[in-house]
């Protein structure tokens, strides 16, 4: 009997994690944006945003209120994200990417690619030559150039020197933080189109492209130089810098670093053949990249070795949504309990402007409610809510603020460490 137990128990534990690899499998990751080797977000075709805090090896998909490709990640430190997508997408998340608002973008043009810095200032970039500006983190934006030329991919800057590129050899570059673009002086050998760009020093720029190639640039964007070309023409997706290497992703499985910026370039083994469309270092050693059919590879070498992860998806509810009105995200406040960690009881305070439906849900690991310590109409103020875990076990666990009024509908999760 006891070995029937402890078959059922395998047998549940394994079907939870192809049920969560087949949920992933039926999406494609775009964009992946570590803050941390632990803390990360992913986002992807039809809506999905998904957080991990565990190196990837756990992964709780956010609800964000749309059903449009999210293509790019930006954030401008821990806290502020903005995400760009089509159909004039833009998202904006104030907590590390636990709760999303949707901006008012002024577009239905589909949005390639977004960049933001500290001080507030962003730009986007789309079909048919869209460029617009923010100065405020993305709550307002302002048109900058629409409906003029071809698709527009990918953005970078640093400092008031940026650089866009897009289809058929269109790039152009600033330095004067966006206030004017130029186009290059010196054409291209080839008509290219380009899916992605990384300054690396404010001269120093490289960008990939469709068909396999790499260009650099040695004046900001101004003229450029083939540094790298494949054969096969496998497109290629990202270059970013991590320590003193470059490490690109692409088309069937590829993967390509080099030690020299750029001048050599040699192939490291992904192990795949899934095209990789993301790839971002959350150190000089620690880095991810994601792709087609949930894809995603992890390295602890700075992009020499890879190993495909093995990962389980769980969902919780109402983890986020959009406020519409002048009520917005950031009114809402879900503190971290106190202590953390805790035995056996924590203090968890939170804070609502508006009357409404409230419920304060604890979950486990898997996604399982396991307590439920605020269900009911709660006036707007100040909630402190004690929570006893006498009869839990030592671990992690979620608690989850859903707050839905006629303003919209709000939620947070946040996490808290149980020890015994």
């Amino acid at each position: 009997m006891k070995t029937l137990n402890l078959i059922f128990k395998t047998s549940i534990f394994l079907l939870a994690i192809v049920t969560s690899q087949l949920l992933f499998a039926q999406n494609t990751f775009r964009c992946l944006e570590f803050s941390t080797p632990e803390i990360g977000i992913t986002v992807g075709d039809d809506g999905m945003i998904m957080k991990t805090e565990d190196g990837g090896l756990t992964w709780f998909a956010i609800e964000s209120n749309t059903i449009q490709n999210l293509w790019k990640t930006s954030a401008d430190d821990g806290d502020n994200i903005l995400i760009a997508g089509t159909g004039g997408t833009i998202l904006r998340s104030t907590d590390a990417g636990s709760s999303w608002v949707s901006m008012q973008s002024n577009t239905s043009t589909d949005l390639f690619s977004v960049y933001s810095r500290e001080d507030g200032l962003g730009f986007t970039v789309g079909r048919n030559g869209t460029i617009f500006r923010t100065t405020d983190h993305g709550s307002n934006w302002e048109v900058v150039a629409e409906n003029h030329g071809n698709d527009l991919r990918a953005i970078s800057m640093d400092g008031d020197n940026g650089v866009i590129v897009g289809d058929k050899n269109h790039i152009f570059f600033t330095t004067d933080a966006g206030l004017t673009w130029n186009q290059p002086n010196t054409a291209l050998p080839f008509e290219f189109s380009f899916r992605f760009v990384r300054i690396i020093d404010r001269t120093t720029v490289f960008a990939t492209t469709t068909t396999g190639e790499i260009v650099k640039s040695l004046d900001g964007g101004n003229s450029w130089n083939i540094v790298y070309s494949n054969s096969a023409h496998d497109a290629l997706y990202r270059v970013n810098i991590v320590g003193g290497n470059l490490v690109s992703v692409g088309d069937n499985g590829k993967i390509l670093v080099s030690q020299d910026m750029g001048e050599n370039w040699q192939e490291s083994t992904s192990g795949i053949t899934t095209d990789l469309y993301c790839l971002n270092f959350a150190d000089d050693l620690t880095g991810y990249s994601a792709g087609e059919n949930g894809v995603m590879l992890k390295t602890i070498d700075g992009g020499f070795t890879w190993e495909n992860m093995v990962y389980t998806l769980h969902k919780l509810e109402h983890r986020s949504s959009v406020i519409n009105g002048n009520v917005t995200a950031d009114n809402f406040k879900l503190e971290q309990n106190y202590p953390n960690p805790f035995n056996p009881e924590t203090k968890i305070n939170f804070y609502s402007p508006v009357n409404g439906n409230t419920s304060l849900k604890v979950f486990d690991v898997t996604g399982k409610v396991v307590a439920t310590l605020v269900n009911g109409f709660k006036n707007a103020g100040s909630h402190t809510v004690t929570f006893s875990a006498n009869n839990f076990s030592a671990g992690i666990y979620f608690y989850s603020l859903n707050v839905t009024s006629e303003h919209g509908n709000f939620s947070k999760t946040n996490k808290m460490i149980l020890v015994k």
